[in-house]
């Protein structure tokens, strides 16, 4: 079946909640799935021997402490059991039958990923009543959609597994660049949307490399940026998969919208950057004169 990999902060403060609502999740997804964690922290290394579940510690970090995905990427895919691979990030909540709607894809090779509902979740689950109804019952309350740009899930059969950069975790680029990689490799991408997965809402107070000269995701950003090396039409969001997974069937998706996201890569973004170099090029020679 599925072999789910995730990297989890220590678990303190909210992030206790918020990791344990979602791994807790996973484990009771229908089939013979397996989970890997991965992390050195002393409350990582705990919750993972609590609850039975393998915790790998022996990675490599960047000068901020936050892991470096490559050597993560490799031991996942030299640990994994299962014929399928499954990266999540650990503020995700499946339901049940997550294994069943992601493997029913009749395709030798694939890249499946979908957008996530945001939610405010800070209360653990209580897993012995109908937490699959509340959930989906905040959804439907004050869940948010998120946009296209934003995928927290990647699953894949094992032997498409890339060989992943040095990628600082959580700190951008690394998706777009996840993307890409299965696009340049003509592996098809199916946007699985339509399975429900939940993120719960968080803030990013616990990025070390983060400056008022830095977005909210620090200097690590920038250096996930570098690493990556993608033109800006080269950033591919889901919505630019060939497929899409609706009613349980992989379909076509409309030439239209693939349209719309080439246009969008192609056109908007260029004529955005023209006129900012025109508006610098102004203000150049407004201070000249």
């Amino acid at each position: 079946m599925i072999t789910i990999f995730t990297i989890p902060k220590p678990f303190t403060g909210l992030s206790d909640i918020i990791q344990r609502n979602a791994i807790l999740s996973w484990q009771r997804l229908h089939g013979d799935s397996q989970i890997l964690i991965f992390g050195d922290d002393p409350s990582v290394v705990k919750f993972a021997k609590d609850h039975n579940i393998q915790c790998i510690s022996d990675f490599k970090s960047n000068n901020y402490g936050t892991p470096l995905l490559d050597g993560i990427w490799r031991a996942a895919h030299d640990n994994a059991e299962n014929e399928y691979i499954c990266y999540i990030n650990t503020d995700i909540i499946l339901f049940p039958d997550f294994v069943e709607k992601t493997t029913d894809v009749n395709l030798d090779s694939f890249f499946l990923a979908g957008r996530r509902w945001d939610v405010k979740i800070d209360f653990l689950l209580e897993f012995d009543s109908d937490w699959i109804l509340q959930c989906k019952e905040l959804v439907h309350e004050k869940g948010v959609l998120h946009r296209d740009s934003g995928v927290d899930y990647f699953l894949f059969p094992k032997k498409c597994m890339p060989d992943m950069p040095p990628f600082a975790i959580g700190r951008g680029w690394w998706d777009n660049w996840l993307l890409f990689n299965f696009i340049k490799r003509s592996i098809p991408l199916i946007d699985g949307t339509e399975i429900m997965t939940i993120h719960q809402n968080h803030d990013y107070s616990h990025i070390k490399s983060a400056t008022k000269n830095t977005t909210h995701k620090g200097i690590e950003r920038e250096n996930n940026g570098t690493i990556a090396n993608l033109k800006y039409w080269q950033l591919f969001y889901i919505t630019d998969s060939e497929y899409i997974l609706q009613t349980g069937k992989i379909i076509k998706r409309p030439f239209r919208q693939l349209l719309n996201r080439i246009i969008y890569r192609y056109i908007t973004q260029s004529l955005g950057i023209i006129r900012n170099k025109l508006g610098s090029i102004k203000t150049i020679m407004t201070n000249i004169k």
